[in-house]
């Protein structure tokens, strides 16, 4: 409907959908999170999805930045420090 719809501007909805979920998926704690969770323990992958299924019931699907970075660096499973500022999602 919207590719062959009459209205002349129903293909910009179209995109416009596609490209809000395609950042939706980029940016999703389950996408980020799927490396890490290959290098922990079984009862580990148990507590790791029922984080994301309680962060889905919360509306709080999506990675902050800081969070992606954070989850990127613990996949390495080396020492780090995370230094953000206030309101950068430290506590999302």
């Amino acid at each position: 409907m919207l590719l062959h719809g009459h209205d002349t501007y129903s293909w910009l909805l179209g995109k416009l959908c596609a490209e809000v979920a395609s950042v939706y998926i980029e940016t999703s704690l389950r996408h980020h999170l799927e490396a890490l969770s290959q290098m922990i323990t079984q009862s580990g992958k148990t507590f790791l999805e029922r984080y994301l299924r309680q962060s889905y019931q919360n509306c709080k699907t999506l990675a902050w930045r800081s969070q992606i970075c954070g989850i990127e660096r613990l996949a390495t499973a080396e020492s780090f420090a995370l230094c953000t500022p206030t309101g950068s999602g430290k506590q999302q």
